[in-house]
Formats: C-alpha cells, structure tokens, sequence
C-alpha cells in the first residue's frame, strides 16, 4: 500500500531545503525577508534569531537555539521529508555540511544562498542592531565565513549561489576607506579610529553597563579582574583584525572566481529551485 507521505512526494516533487548563510551583521534577515515571497508556504523556516518565542528579542539565545535546529529540529523535517530554510552563518563547516549530506541522502535537492559584503560593512551593521555582537566576534566569524566559499562550492550536488548584499552609498565609502587601510597597511589604526568615533556604539548588547558613578564603583580585587578582562578582549579584537587582513586578500581571489550575483538573481534562483 502506498503511504500519503509518498504520494505527497509524488505530486509536489522531492523535498528542498534552502540554507541562507552569512557573516553576522551582513544582512541574511533581510535577504530572507526579501527571498520568502518566492517560497512556499509549506517551507518550514529554522532561524535562532525566532526559534525560541519566549526569548527576549534582543538577547535570543542564539547557542542554545542553533544547537537544538541542528540537532533536533532539522533531523525531524528531514526524516519526516519536510522542505525547510535554514538561517545560519555557516561558520562552522562540519555541521552545515552534515546537514547539506544528510539532507541529501534522504532524497532532498539543497541549495545555499551565501550573502556576502565588506568586512567592514558586516561591522558596522552589526553595531547598527539591537543585538550586538562583540567586535572581535563579529571580524572572526566573517573571516571564517567567506575562508569556506570554496568548501561549499565543492559539495557534490550542492546548488550553491553567492549574493552581493546591495549597500548604501554611506556604506560604500567605508568600504573604499577599509581598503584603502588594507592596501596600505594600517587596518588596526582604522579600526582603532573607528571605535574612538563613538565608544558607547560599539559595545556589544552583551556586556555589562558601564560603571556611572563612584558608588557604583566594585572593590578592588573586582576592579584589576575587569581591566584584565578588558587586556584580553584588547587583544582578541587585535588578533581578529589580524585574521581579516589574512582572509580578506583570499576571498577577495574567490570572488574575482564566483561572482556574485544581486538580489534579482537570487530571487530568480530560488524561484526555479523552490517551484513544486
């Protein structure tokens, strides 16, 4: 006797699963906003922004829900053969690949959509939001991100699009300025610069208020164990601007390689992928 789910699968077609992917800040919800038209509504959508209702909107906890998606929620629509999106940065090539693989294996076609723009536009978006991730944090996922263009591109039967994010012209001069910094050598002074603008813009959502007053002030002991603290995140955003001027100049080479199409492709490709 023939079950319903294959008789489903008869008639809408082998299940999907589109995996938007991208560095933090770089505009993936957007992309996702703009791509949902042009998905079925059947389309069963894992984002650790949202997956959680009882989050507090601005502090989700992104761990936790990125780790049950991955290894609960997709698991079952997968083996229940449920197309899915999944909203992740892919920065960690060994999990987003066994989801590609298993996907695969039980008879899905998968496609990823990589967002990609400037470091520095990922940097300063990302202190543009309410949920604002540490700035050593933000520079290190993007070079992780973007060093596995080629990783990707090279899974078998992966349909894999690379996406310009559009940016506006304010950002746009930041973008020559970061290269021109790049170019010449002087990317931590830019930086540095940049976070002397406006110190309060660049805390992450994620850290302590500041101290307002001498009441507020902790003891001493307290007092040494912050200014270490603050040393050793000193160092992080150092060394993570060292990992950017490292990855910036070999990303650079796979986009001369894959160039990336704009939102209009994009919408043209999930199109044809997504119709029954």
């Amino acid at each position: 006797m023939i079950s319903l789910k294959s008789l489903l699968l008869e008639v809408y077609g082998k299940p999907k699963a589109i995996i938007i992917a991208g560095a933090a800040g770089v505009g993936k919800s957007t992309l996702a906003d703009t791509l949902q038209p042009y998905i079925p509504s059947n389309f069963k959508v894992f984002n650790p922004d949202t997956f959680n209702p009882e989050d507090d909107p601005k502090k989700p906890n992104i761990k936790k829900n990125s780790d049950t998606i991955r290894t609960q929620a997709i698991p079952e629509a997968i083996q229940n053969k449920q197309s899915f999106v999944y909203d992740t940065t892919g920065q960690n090539f060994e999990q987003t690949a066994k989801v590609v693989f298993d996907a695969q294996k039980a008879g899905f076609d998968v496609m990823m959509i990589m967002l990609y723009a400037s470091p520095i536009v990922s940097f300063l978006r990302n202190f543009s939001r309410d949920r604002r991730v540490e700035k050593s944090g933000v520079l290190n996922n993007w070079a992780k991100v973007y060093g596995l263009i080629d990783n990707y591109k090279k899974i078998p039967n992966l349909e894999f699009v690379l996406v310009q994010s559009p940016v506006t012209a304010e950002e746009n001069k930041h973008v020559k300025e970061f290269e021109q910094a790049y170019s010449s050598g002087e990317l931590e002074e830019y930086f540095k610069n940049i976070l002397k603008s406006d110190p309060e813009r660049f805390r992450s959502s994620f850290s302590k208020p500041k101290i307002q007053s001498a009441d507020d002030l902790p003891d001493p002991e307290t007092l040494k164990a912050k200014e270490e603290k603050k040393k050793k995140y000193e160092k992080m955003f150092t060394d993570a601007i060292k990992y950017i001027k490292e990855q910036f100049k070999e990303v650079e080479k796979y986009l001369k390689v894959i160039k990336p199409t704009d939102y209009k492709g994009a919408i043209a490709a999930v199109k044809t992928f997504a119709k029954p």
